[in-house]
């Protein structure tokens, strides 16, 4: 049997291909419409900037080497990490949050309207960027992020020593 002529459809219009983008400025037009927002993106489509809620202490823990010393207590906890880079597709460099201030540097202020899902972030929100590590191919951790939004650049505060 042969191929049929004719039947083949055409190359997807470069408009209809959904990368990175694409997919977030969908977010933001359904959200835009009085949507509700995903939650849970691909890891394909995490923007720097990013900023995720859910992570498990104990997983940062073990992820930062010990180096983030979150809060402990009787009920497991969970902080924030912030997308710092894009290092292809699939890899991202990221770091913990957390509201108490360490020898932090940056920070995310409070009332920051995140963009993509117009979260207002509550408390301001230092980067622990001396807790830096790669987004781990660990299904769980990654299920536990939810997507909150992305940090304008103009919003990011530097704070001097």
């Amino acid at each position: 049997m042969g191929r049929r002529k004719g039947k083949r459809k055409p190359p997807p219009d470069s408009r209809e291909t959904v990368g990175r983008q694409s997919l977030l400025d969908k977010l933001a037009e359904q959200r835009g419409r009085g949507g509700n927002s995903i939650r849970f993106l691909p890891l394909l489509a995490w923007p720097e900037r990013g900023l995720f809620v859910g992570a498990k202490d104990a997983s940062l823990r073990q992820f930062t080497q010990g180096g983030f010393h979150a809060r402990s207590g009787e009920a497991p906890g969970s902080h924030p990490i912030f997308v710092l880079q894009q290092l292809g597709n699939l890899a991202h460099r990221v770091c913990p949050c957390s509201t108490r201030k360490y020898a932090n540097k940056r920070a995310i202020p409070q009332g920051c309207v995140l963009e993509h899902t117009l979260y207002v972030v509550r408390e301001r929100t230092y980067l622990v960027e001396d807790c830096v590590f790669p987004v781990p191919r660990d299904k769980n951790f990654l299920w536990s992020l939810r997507y909150w939004g992305r940090v304008p650049e103009s919003r990011l505060e530097t704070e001097e020593e």
